[in-house]
């Protein structure tokens, strides 16, 4: 089973090279950053998703509708279109339907999260790291406590509850590229890869998206994406067939 997602495509091209500014202030850079990304209201997403967890890998097609502010449901298939999961999210909390057992998990979005795809997703937010969102956001400036520059990237240290977050920016294109997140003794818990980055409708946003936790990992290619064209209300419904049943979360 896998979490993941992303989506439809309208005309994407390939960013060009931003001039190049020696920035000092680590908040004017991340302000830099999300200005390229612009806003989104919705959108709908496809990718390809392949899930590595305690050594045995699994891909399947992955199709995902966000509407701000907490609107997500994520609809995972395999071969031949046949359906292994769907998720609808409500802030923290999710429910997924997992048609191989006609059953549902419901509940706070990590542990129900880390039941199906092994990994522990509470590192983000679910919603922007689908999308393919960095992590770092403006609102994020009392948070910073170490900032360095080398000739290829710009690296910002950012305090969070359990640790530490470590950013990087490309100097070129000023896209964020990795973030790693440490406890707080300073062990690696989370790594996140962003790569391929294209324009879409004014947003620039990464085509390759993986997150990896030692030997696990889930990578989403996203293959097309279209944002702000309005969703209706009954695409994020969830309907349960008749006779679907609660799991038990903790089998």
């Amino acid at each position: 089973m896998c979490l993941c997602a992303v989506l439809l495509c309208s005309c994407t091209t390939t960013p060009r090279p931003v001039s190049q500014t020696d920035f000092r202030d680590p908040a004017e850079l991340i302000g830099r950053v999300h200005a390229q990304i612009g806003s989104i209201a919705d959108a709908r997403l496809r990718a390809r998703v392949s899930l590595q967890s305690d050594g045995v890998r699994q891909n399947a097609s992955s199709v995902i509708f966000f509407r701000s502010p907490s609107d997500l449901r994520l609809e995972i298939s395999g071969t031949l279109g046949v359906s292994i999961m769907s998720a609808r999210f409500w802030a923290d909390s999710v429910r997924v339907y997992l048609p191989s057992e006609n059953g549902y998990l419901d509940g706070k979005a990590a542990r129900v999260l880390y039941q199906v795809t092994g990994m522990d997703l509470s590192y983000y937010d679910l919603d922007r790291v689908l999308l393919g969102l960095p992590s770092i956001q403006p609102s994020d400036r009392d948070a910073i406590v170490g900032f360095r520059t080398d000739k290829k990237a710009y690296t910002i240290d950012t305090h969070t509850r359990d640790g530490l977050r470590r950013t990087w920016i490309n100097r070129s294109s000023l896209v964020v590229t990795k973030e790693d997140v440490f406890d707080r003794w300073g062990h690696l818990q989370t790594q996140l890869r962003l790569s391929d980055y294209r324009t879409v409708s004014g947003s620039l946003l990464p085509r390759k998206i993986t997150i990896r936790q030692g030997q696990n990992q889930i990578a989403l290619s996203v293959e097309s994406r279209m944002l702000n064209t309005g969703l209706e209300d009954s695409v994020f419904d969830q309907v349960l067939p008749p006779g679907a049943k609660a799991l038990d979360s903790e089998q």
